[in-house]
């Protein structure tokens, strides 16, 4: 999966997943990105990259995720990328 969305408000959406080779930092064999940029900047980011595990990345910095489930993430990415744009545009991205 490797998909590039501009919002109508000119937000853009990298939702990217795709398939490694097993290993231990990759034991489902997937590697995914997700990544929401606003006015250019990266606002809200998870990922798994190598040696960090799945992390989330924020204004507020980078934290650590327990979910493990790229599905689960991608919907809570979602939910986030929309509560963010009702706060700025006061209603969701479309």
């Amino acid at each position: 999966m490797d998909t590039r969305i501009t919002t109508r408000q000119g937000d853009i959406i990298i939702i990217r997943v795709w398939t490694v080779p097993k290993s231990v930092h990759y034991p489902d064999g997937k590697k995914f990105s997700f990544t929401f940029i606003h006015k250019g900047e990266r606002v809200l980011g998870y990922d798994n990259a190598e040696q960090k595990g799945i992390h989330k990345h924020s204004l507020e910095g980078e934290s650590k995720v327990d979910e493990q489930s790229i599905e689960r993430i991608l919907r809570i990415f979602k939910k986030e990328i929309g509560e963010l744009t009702k706060k700025v545009y006061g209603e969701p991205c479309t």
